[in-house]
């Protein structure tokens, strides 16, 4: 039985479960970096040491510090901008990793999508 009517813009909406599905896959950026170390070893000529902290490491103390902002912004703004809009920036952080011409900018890449990411990690909406 039914209670009550379905919004297009509810929680269970078809348009916000893919966006959730995409958000989880974001969320797992910490992991997805460890099966190139090889790679970023040869192709930037840095040791395993400094992929670790900059790679891994800054991206873990921006998801941390990323919390009081988000916090603070979901409660002012919302949770639905604060879930989508870094959402979207992640996918173009994504892009700027492919791109991404020294080790610097990698890591500053990296430094981005953790804060982004911490948006994520409180908004389920499935």
């Amino acid at each position: 039985m039914l209670l009550f009517r379905e919004s297009p813009f509810g929680p269970f909406s078809p348009r916000l479960r893919f966006t959730g599905t995409v958000a989880d896959g974001a969320k797992r950026l910490g992991p997805m970096i460890t099966t190139g170390f090889d790679e970023i070893e040869k192709t930037f000529n840095v040791t395993a040491d400094q992929i670790s902290f900059s790679l891994v490491g800054l991206l873990q103390i921006t998801t941390g510090s990323g919390t009081f902002f988000t916090a603070a912004a979901a409660a002012v703004w919302g949770k639905r901008p604060v879930f989508l809009i870094p959402t979207l920036f992640l996918f173009g952080t994504s892009a700027w990793g492919f791109f991404a011409g020294g080790f610097l900018s990698l890591t500053l890449m990296r430094v981005v999508q953790g804060f982004l990411g911490r948006s994520l990690g409180d908004s389920d909406f499935r």
